[in-house]
């Protein structure tokens, strides 16, 4: 028997392989360790400089049933910004109440959701370890805390690309075209 038969040695992961229970277990603390640092490096501020206070205002508008800029006596319809962030501000205080610290936690749980996405996509084509190291880029990224602090749309734009690109690799993988 020679030395090298001996050496018991683990099997790689092959890509495309299923989650195993300690990548499960990393992939958790991951995401719980970055929306807990995310949450305590918030800060619950309106920015001057942004575009948070318009978002609100326009979130307002849109449970009366309109979308105007209510603070400007016989504006008409805006037209500046899509109405996708304030939807999303609005179907975040109807869920978790009005406030920011609402709307800061709704922006830690996109970025999580994009992390888990992205985790999944990168371990369909590599292992399901290098999937964690993928999820812990976007938690750990400082830009992404920082967004993750202010009323911004790009949140849940990367939230909506992360899920593009999921479901169009779930699609792919059941043979859809």
């Amino acid at each position: 028997m020679t030395q090298a038969s001996a050496v018991t040695t683990r099997p790689t992961p092959a890509p495309g392989e299923g989650w195993s229970r300690a990548s499960v277990v990393a992939l958790a603390i991951v995401l719980i360790v970055g929306m807990s640092l995310g949450w305590a490096r918030r800060g619950a501020a309106l920015t001057v400089y942004g575009d948070d206070a318009i978002y609100l205002t326009l979130a307002q508008s849109l449970t009366t049933g309109h979308y105007r800029d209510d603070f400007l006596l016989g504006a008409p319809p805006h037209a500046q910004y899509p109405p996708g962030m304030p939807a999303w501000l609005l179907i975040v205080r109807l869920v978790a109440g009005a406030g920011l610290d609402p709307a800061m936690g709704a922006n830690l749980l996109l970025v999580a959701v994009t992390a888990l996405l992205l985790a999944d996509s990168v371990r369909r084509f590599s292992t399901p370890w290098v999937g964690v190291v993928a999820a812990a880029i976007p938690m750990f990224h400082p830009a992404l805390f920082s967004l993750a602090s202010q009323l911004r749309s790009e949140l849940p734009f990367l939230a909506c690309c992360a899920c593009a690109l999921w479901l169009s690799l779930v699609n792919g993988s059941r043979g859809s075209p």
